[in-house]
């Protein structure tokens, strides 16, 4: 969508002159896709921004600044991905929906910036406002292929979760809370229990360099192809038998997962028994 790529670019000359404009607003840094030379932003892309000003709590708790940059449809806040900041999320006339994270101008001296932080620059960025010189003391970022690596995880409490939440599940289908216990199968053990096993699985077939995506993001690009098969049969329907069988895929998935990694999991038969065990006896009872 060529118009919706050109709104967005309209959108950020706007941001660019509001802030060059405002006293108070020391740097305007893009992050993301729109700055990413590896998987760059599409037409269905949105903005992240991390706004650098003298008081964050102008930003994050009030919304008004927001009608200088265009027609504003909606917005709310909510926890960054990585969880440590509070963004305010924005949705612009047409479509243009733009993630902003104020951040104290203090932050700016790179030397008390956590570790992780870097990470977010990895990928690339791109300023649109640097009234501080900032781009001057950031480090060079190296590629995240070529990034130095951490020693393998410890996958042994990611296991147990896994394995607990299965229970959990269960218990839950046998009494009957179908919408409850969905959402534990369908967000909370991929994004906790399968996706770090997903990752520490890519890394050991490829390499440890090798370049997986925060929170899953093109998993089926960077995962094995033996796993990304599995996937298709590890998310259920609103439907208690589906939801079972879900569950027995995801309890096939994390065993296979677990010995490929060389993961032991003592309780596992014992667990998925009892699993079978409450789900014959839904099934007699119903």
């Amino acid at each position: 969508m060529a118009v919706l790529s050109e709104a967005f670019q309209q959108f950020e000359n706007r941001l660019q002159a509001w802030g060059n404009e405002r006293e108070d607003v020391r740097a305007i840094i893009i992050i993301g896709s729109r700055a990413r030379t590896e998987r760059p932003a599409d037409e269905w892309s949105d903005m992240d921004v991390l706004l650098f000003v003298n008081d964050p709590a102008v930003y994050a708790q009030q919304a008004d600044w927001l009608n200088a940059l265009g027609e504003v449809w909606l917005t709310f806040l909510e926890p960054t991905a990585t969880g440590d900041q509070m963004e305010r999320r924005a949705l612009f006339s047409g479509g243009i929906d733009v993630d902003f994270v104020p951040l104290p101008a203090a932050f700016m001296q790179v030397e008390g910036w956590p570790p992780d932080a870097f990470t977010v620059f990895q990928r690339g960025y791109r300023f649109l406002v640097d009234k501080e010189s900032l781009a001057d003391t950031l480090p060079s970022f190296m590629p995240p292929s070529a990034a130095p690596t951490s020693s393998p995880p410890d996958l042994s409490n990611t296991v147990a979760d896994f394995w607990y939440h299965t229970v959990w599940i269960a218990k839950k289908l046998r009494r009957g809370e179908l919408a409850t216990a969905l959402g534990c199968l369908n967000s909370y053990m991929m994004g906790r229990c399968l996706l770090p096993l997903i990752e520490s699985h890519a890394r050991k077939v490829y390499s440890a360099e090798h370049n997986v995506w925060f929170n899953g993001r093109f998993l089926e690009k960077w995962a094995d192809p033996r796993t990304v098969e599995l996937m298709h049969g590890v998310f259920s329907q609103y439907d208690a038998a589906d939801a079972w069988r879900a569950l027995g895929a995801q309890m096939d998935m994390v065993a296979w997962l677990t010995n490929e990694l060389g993961i032991e999991s003592a309780s596992a038969a014992q667990i998925r028994a009892y699993v079978a065990q409450l789900q014959a006896e839904e099934g007699s009872a119903s």
